[in-house]
């Protein structure tokens, strides 16, 4: 099992999300899209300071993102850390069905109707695809 560890700071969170997109090779784009975050959310925590104000990243988010890419996370409140594990037997999971669920709800409720175009259908086969791969 890995373990990384960081300060639950803006630089650690920082890290942490930077060490995942180098695990899995994607981009701020495409972790956020896998996270079901919006990507001005993870761009603001890669590329802005805290400028002071004491706002720390939600863990919510830092969740989101660490679940996106196979990792599980727990917080140490006493000593202020956030800790990210990677289950032995979950090194080859990228998403977790969470996301492919809301993905493919979301693509179908953008339809707003009873037949979805070739590339909507494309899109939710590929995203099954990958559910099942």
């Amino acid at each position: 099992m890995k373990i990384r560890k960081q300060k639950h700071t803006h630089s650690g969170v920082r890290n942490i999300i930077q060490f995942l997109m180098d695990q899995k090779g994607v981009s701020e784009y495409e972790l956020a899209k896998r996270a079901d975050i919006h990507p001005t959310t993870l761009f603001g925590i890669l590329n802005h300071e805290s400028k002071g104000k004491g706002r720390k990243v939600r863990r919510s988010t830092i969740r989101q993102v660490a679940h996106a890419t196979g990792y599980d996370v727990t917080f140490d409140s006493e000593k202020n850390e956030i800790i990210l594990t990677q289950p032995e037997n979950s090194s080859q999971r990228e998403f977790d069905l969470e996301s492919f669920a809301r993905e493919i709800i979301r693509t179908i409720r953008k339809s707003g109707k009873e037949d979805l175009s070739e590339k909507e259908k494309e899109k939710v086969l590929n995203i099954i695809r990958t559910v099942f791969e």
